[in-house]
């Protein structure tokens, strides 16, 4: 399992957690530019026996020296929305040689969801949030524009659409492993 742009691990902990531990065994790589995982969620991890790498590191840079592995499932949450186009499909690119699964959560990109997020500041988010929230959306996703960027070919199969009142996903899954 790799969280690519992970952050503090919350999310990848959270994920183990809805797993359980009938995943005994599995290794984690969180993938980031910034160190900022805590001893708690490194703990958090361990308590599942996952096996966890934090791996400091532009994740193009980090992609593409990463050995292929087996099974690996790649996920990115509120992360791609911060590439341009080229630099997206290079990530995408990597993605598809490395994995069997790829999930993505991002902004949607609409007119609800930017005014919604000229209010974050009224659930208390901070100066910067406040900020980044407007921008974050005017750069998310709509229809199919990850899949656009997605590598053409091979046994890959995509889905995207909206999720949830603000959000985007992507799914990619190579044909053999398709999700039930």
């Amino acid at each position: 399992m790799v969280d690519l742009g992970g952050g503090d691990g919350t999310l990848l902990l959270e994920v183990a957690r809805k797993l359980g531990p009938w995943r005994d065994g599995v290794q984690a790589v969180l993938v980031d530019r910034q160190m900022l995982v805590s001893e708690r969620t490194r703990e958090g991890l361990e308590a599942f026996r996952w096996a966890f790498e934090a791996a400091t590191s532009d994740v193009l840079e980090w992609l593409a020296r990463a050995p292929r592995h087996e099974n690996t499932a790649m996920i990115a949450n509120l992360f791609l929305h911060h590439f341009d186009d080229a630099p997206l499909r290079a990530l995408l690119q990597h993605v598809s040689n490395q994995a069997e699964l790829f999930v993505a959560c991002e902004p949607r990109r609409d007119r609800l969801t930017l005014q919604a997020s000229r209010l974050v500041g009224w659930i208390g988010c901070n100066a910067v949030t406040r900020h980044d929230a407007p921008i974050s959306v005017r750069a998310g996703f709509t229809g199919r524009e990850i899949s656009a960027l997605w590598p053409a070919g091979g046994d890959w199969r995509t889905k995207e659409g909206p999720t949830g009142p603000f959000s985007h996903y992507f799914v990619a899954w190579r044909e053999a492993r398709a999700p039930r």
